[in-house]
Protein backbone atom coordinates (compact mmCIF):
# COMPACT_ATOMS: atom_id res chain seq x y z
CA UNK A 1 0.00 0.00 0.00
CA UNK A 2 1.04 3.27 -1.11
CA UNK A 3 1.93 5.85 1.97
CA UNK A 4 0.86 9.33 1.87
CA UNK A 5 2.98 12.61 1.88
CA UNK A 6 4.30 13.02 4.96
CA UNK A 7 3.33 16.87 3.88
CA UNK A 8 -0.16 15.89 3.77
CA UNK A 9 -2.53 17.03 6.66
CA UNK A 10 -5.81 15.40 6.85
CA UNK A 11 -8.49 17.04 9.33
CA UNK A 12 -11.15 14.38 10.37
CA UNK A 13 -14.49 15.51 11.62
CA UNK A 14 -16.88 13.47 13.06
CA UNK A 15 -18.98 13.73 16.21
CA UNK A 16 -18.19 10.18 17.02
CA UNK A 17 -15.36 10.41 19.13
CA UNK A 18 -14.39 6.76 18.52
CA UNK A 19 -14.12 6.89 15.08
CA UNK A 20 -11.95 10.22 14.84
CA UNK A 21 -9.72 8.59 17.04
CA UNK A 22 -10.34 5.36 14.31
CA UNK A 23 -9.12 7.16 11.58
CA UNK A 24 -6.52 9.70 12.91
CA UNK A 25 -4.57 6.57 13.94
CA UNK A 26 -5.01 4.72 10.57
CA UNK A 27 -4.35 7.73 8.56
CA UNK A 28 -1.10 8.76 10.93
CA UNK A 29 0.34 4.91 10.37
CA UNK A 30 -0.20 5.70 6.51
CA UNK A 31 1.92 8.86 6.96
CA UNK A 32 -0.71 11.81 7.08
CA UNK A 33 -0.20 14.72 9.49
CA UNK A 34 -3.68 14.68 10.91
CA UNK A 35 -5.47 16.81 12.79
CA UNK A 36 -8.84 16.19 14.93
CA UNK A 37 -12.64 18.17 15.16
CA UNK A 38 -15.36 17.05 16.51
CA UNK A 39 -18.56 18.74 14.84
CA UNK A 40 -18.79 21.33 11.43
CA UNK A 41 -18.31 24.69 13.76
CA UNK A 42 -14.78 23.19 15.09
CA UNK A 43 -13.92 21.65 11.94
CA UNK A 44 -14.07 25.14 10.13
CA UNK A 45 -12.55 26.89 12.89
CA UNK A 46 -9.66 24.85 12.45
CA UNK A 47 -9.64 24.91 8.55
CA UNK A 48 -9.57 29.02 9.03
CA UNK A 49 -6.48 28.70 11.32
CA UNK A 50 -4.38 26.58 9.01
CA UNK A 51 -5.73 25.04 5.84
CA UNK A 52 -5.46 21.30 5.39
CA UNK A 53 -4.95 19.46 2.15
CA UNK A 54 -7.98 17.59 2.77
CA UNK A 55 -11.14 17.25 4.84
CA UNK A 56 -12.48 14.01 5.74
CA UNK A 57 -15.91 14.82 7.36
CA UNK A 58 -19.12 13.06 8.50
CA UNK A 59 -23.08 14.56 7.32
CA UNK A 60 -24.60 14.11 10.39
CA UNK A 61 -23.28 16.48 13.14
CA UNK A 62 -24.48 18.71 15.34
CA UNK A 63 -23.88 22.72 14.98
CA UNK A 64 -23.07 22.63 11.59
CA UNK A 65 -23.51 19.38 9.18
CA UNK A 66 -21.15 18.05 7.21
CA UNK A 67 -23.06 19.14 3.94
CA UNK A 68 -22.55 22.89 4.88
CA UNK A 69 -18.79 22.44 6.01
CA UNK A 70 -18.55 20.94 2.87
CA UNK A 71 -20.12 24.15 1.06
CA UNK A 72 -17.77 26.21 2.76
CA UNK A 73 -14.57 24.28 1.89
CA UNK A 74 -15.61 24.32 -1.24
CA UNK A 75 -15.42 28.62 -1.12
CA UNK A 76 -11.78 28.15 0.30
CA UNK A 77 -10.67 25.57 -2.33
CA UNK A 78 -9.91 22.87 -0.05
CA UNK A 79 -10.93 19.55 -0.70
CA UNK A 80 -13.38 17.39 1.41
CA UNK A 81 -14.68 13.94 1.47
CA UNK A 82 -18.07 13.40 3.06
CA UNK A 83 -19.32 10.44 5.21
CA UNK A 84 -22.41 9.22 5.98
CA UNK A 85 -24.53 5.99 6.99
CA UNK A 86 -26.60 7.51 4.40
CA UNK A 87 -27.45 5.47 1.50
CA UNK A 88 -27.30 8.15 -0.98
CA UNK A 89 -24.76 10.68 -0.84
CA UNK A 90 -26.56 14.70 -0.42
CA UNK A 91 -28.23 16.14 -4.14
CA UNK A 92 -26.62 19.30 -3.41
CA UNK A 93 -23.00 18.48 -3.69
CA UNK A 94 -22.60 16.00 -7.04
CA UNK A 95 -18.67 16.73 -6.97
CA UNK A 96 -18.04 16.11 -3.39
CA UNK A 97 -16.86 12.45 -3.10
CA UNK A 98 -18.86 10.41 -0.87
CA UNK A 99 -18.17 7.21 1.06
CA UNK A 100 -20.96 5.42 2.76
CA UNK A 101 -20.26 3.75 6.40
CA UNK A 102 -19.45 1.80 7.26
CA UNK A 103 -16.72 1.74 5.18
CA UNK A 104 -13.41 -0.24 4.08
CA UNK A 105 -10.34 1.88 4.98
CA UNK A 106 -8.42 0.67 1.53
CA UNK A 107 -11.16 2.43 -0.16
CA UNK A 108 -11.01 5.61 2.32
CA UNK A 109 -6.74 5.36 1.05
CA UNK A 110 -7.43 5.24 -2.60
CA UNK A 111 -9.92 7.85 -2.42
CA UNK A 112 -7.89 10.26 -0.80
CA UNK A 113 -4.56 9.48 -2.70
CA UNK A 114 -6.55 10.40 -5.97
CA UNK A 115 -7.74 13.56 -4.16
CA UNK A 116 -4.09 15.14 -3.27
CA UNK A 117 -3.05 13.31 -6.47
CA UNK A 118 -5.11 15.65 -8.64
CA UNK A 119 -4.73 18.75 -6.27
CA UNK A 120 -1.16 18.48 -6.60
CA UNK A 121 -1.28 18.23 -10.56
CA UNK A 122 -3.50 20.77 -10.57
CA UNK A 123 -1.11 23.00 -8.41
CA UNK A 124 2.04 22.30 -10.61
CA UNK A 125 -0.19 23.35 -13.62
CA UNK A 126 -1.58 26.45 -12.16
CA UNK A 127 2.24 27.82 -10.85
CA UNK A 128 4.07 27.89 -13.70
CA UNK A 129 6.62 25.12 -12.07
CA UNK A 130 5.28 22.20 -14.62
CA UNK A 131 3.26 21.12 -17.17
CA UNK A 132 0.29 22.84 -17.59
CA UNK A 133 -3.04 20.59 -16.78
CA UNK A 134 -4.03 20.40 -20.52
CA UNK A 135 -1.70 20.63 -23.07
CA UNK A 136 -2.10 20.75 -26.93
CA UNK A 137 -0.25 18.34 -28.67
Amino acid sequence: MTKGSRSSSVLVVDDDHVLVEVLALWLEAEGFSVRRAYNGLQGLADVIRAEPDLVLADISMPGMDGVHLAMEMRKRGVPIILLSAAVTPPESLPDVPFIGKPFDLEEVHKVILDILSNEETRQIGSNGSGPPETASQ
